[in-house]
């Protein structure tokens, strides 16, 4: 490689570097943030954390598909603990095989419910709906219907 050609890659290593880490800062900014976001489907969610939001659009394909992986939502929760669509879905996720954690899920979505999307909102609704003691069918298929409907 001549002087100029190792003089021209170094540079645009060095250009490329400036980029990333200018990217890194972004990115760790905007988690700072705890923006909104969108998720597969371009529903908004709000999140602080790109990953969360990669764990959610995962457990939607696992979940759509049957698949094995549907735990890949705990992920997401640990992404970040205050997104209310990835603890309430995780609440979900956990009923049939560790009820016992369920609350918990729960809890952590309700305590950030106000400042949830409407996206959010209704989603919670449509799950806790599933998940609740006194389960009633034709409510639970309402919520359902307007997650359908509107989003």
């Amino acid at each position: 490689m001549s002087l100029l050609c190792m003089h021209s890659h170094k540079q645009t290593n060095t250009h490329k570097y400036t980029h990333y880490v200018a990217y890194k800062r972004g990115e760790r900014e905007r988690e700072m943030e705890g923006g909104v976001r969108q998720d597969r489907w371009g529903n908004e969610v709000k999140s602080s954390s790109d990953a969360c939001i990669t764990a959610i659009n995962s457990y939607y394909l696992q979940f759509l598909s049957y698949g094995r992986e549907r735990r890949v939502i705990l992920e997401a929760t640990l992404h970040d603990k205050n997104c209310v669509l990835a603890n309430v879905l995780a609440a979900y996720s956990v009923s049939s095989c560790n009820p016992s954690r369920v609350a918990l899920y729960l809890q952590s979505a309700r305590s950030r419910l106000e400042e949830a999307t409407s996206y959010e909102k209704a989603v919670f609704d449509a799950v806790t709906s599933l998940l609740c003691e006194n389960r009633d069918d034709d409510v639970a298929f309402e919520f359902h219907s307007k997650v359908s409907k509107f989003f």
